[in-house]
């Protein structure tokens, strides 16, 4: 599953449904294409899936450690400051990186 480029975070937890996956897909078909490929997956039964249809609050914590360059998911460049985030996993080093990375691909952004 770590190898699925869709899959964002495969989360262990206690109780009957003892995985969660948290997905970003882009329409209902990739959902139904996910969830073939994990219906393969031997001892993975699938319990149950959920569209999300608003996030209230979605916060990724990055511990500050020594040696980490983070780089622009636009430019390339170095982040030499505060990055700009989106969606927990895209990181930009000025706000026209974000607005340009934003609109090639149609996505409203906070900024």
């Amino acid at each position: 599953m770590k190898e699925m480029e869709e899959i964002n975070s495969i989360l262990l937890t206690s109780g009957d449904t003892n995985v969660v996956i948290k997905a970003t897909l882009d329409s209902i078909e990739s959902l139904a294409g996910l969830m073939a490929k994990l219906s393969i997956i031997p001892n993975l039964q699938i319990i149950s899936s959920q569209i999300v249809t608003k996030v209230i609050k979605d916060e990724q914590i990055i511990p500050r450690l020594a040696g980490v360059k983070l780089v622009c998911h636009y430019c390339n460049g170095s982040i030499t400051g505060e990055p700009i985030v989106l969606d927990g996993i895209h990181y930009f080093c000025c706000t026209s990186c974000l607005r340009l990375f934003s609109s090639e691909r149609g996505i409203a952004t906070p900024h």
